[in-house]
This record gives C-alpha cells, structure tokens and sequence, in this order.
C-alpha cells in the first residue's frame, strides 16, 4: 500500500496529464482520467452554474465538440490534496487557462483567459486514482 505522499505525487501527476492531455487533444488518454460515473461542474464567476453533467459521456463528447477548432492552454498550480480515507482523497487546485476560438455564431469571441480553482474528489479504481467529481469554479474572465 502507498503511504499519502506517494499517493499525492499520483494525483498531481494525473492532473498534470489531465491539462496536457486536453490541451493536446489526446482525448482517449484524458477521458481515462475520470471514473464512469463522474459529476462535472463549471461555475461562473458570479457563482452561478455555466455548465453541469450527471453523464460523464456527455461531458467527453461536449469537450471534444467544444475545443474541435479550440487551441487551449490550461495551467494548474498549489495542490492542496487531503485524503478522507485510503481510497477517496479532496484535491483543489488554482488554475489558469486560455481558449483561442476559431469565430462562429456560437462563439463570436476571439479569446477566453480565465483563472479560478478546480475543486475535486478523486478515488482509487481498480489501482488507477481517477477523477469522481470536478468543479471549475471561476474568479475571472477575461474574454475579448
């Protein structure tokens, strides 16, 4: 069995996967990150929810559809992880992204530079730590 902090460089670095993974569009390696009955929501600065899914297969084919034509940077810094028993662990994460959007009537911005803090619960798998639940809650936008 690993001690805690073993188990906390796992989750940073599955998390560091999970910008890159994304940002790269290695979207088979990314949706591996998240358990099957994953719950994702995104918060908009005024805290009222943008975007929420019951349905992780729902949120993998909004995401792929979304940033298609999207180049993405997403930045994560100042992991605070603590662990509610060997197989659950609470993770939240400053964080920093920007999406460079190909102009459409659905998105007539150019750009989105945005900053907040993901807040997660993240389990153990089958030997894998994988992501249960995520909030995006945002501080800012910053759109042109």
């Amino acid at each position: 069995m690993q001690n805690e902090l073993e188990v906390k460089e796992i989750i940073r670095d599955r998390k560091a996967k999970y910008c890159r993974y994304l940002d790269t569009k290695q979207y088979d390696k990314w949706e591996k990150i998240f358990s099957a009955d994953a719950k994702i929501t995104f918060y908009k600065p005024d805290g009222t929810v943008m975007m929420a899914y019951d349905n992780v297969e729902k949120f993998f084919e909004g995401t792929r559809h979304f940033f298609s034509t999207t180049l993405t940077v997403h930045q994560t810094h100042n992991s605070e992880i603590e662990f509610k028993s060997g197989t659950e662990a609470l993770a939240i994460w400053a964080m920093e992204d920007w999406h460079r959007y190909t102009p459409t009537p659905e998105h007539p911005a150019k750009s989105m530079h945005g900053y907040g803090h993901y807040h997660e619960a993240w389990k153990l798998v089958d030997g894998e730590w994988v992501i249960a639940s995520l909030e995006l809650r945002r501080l800012l936008v910053d759109a042109e």
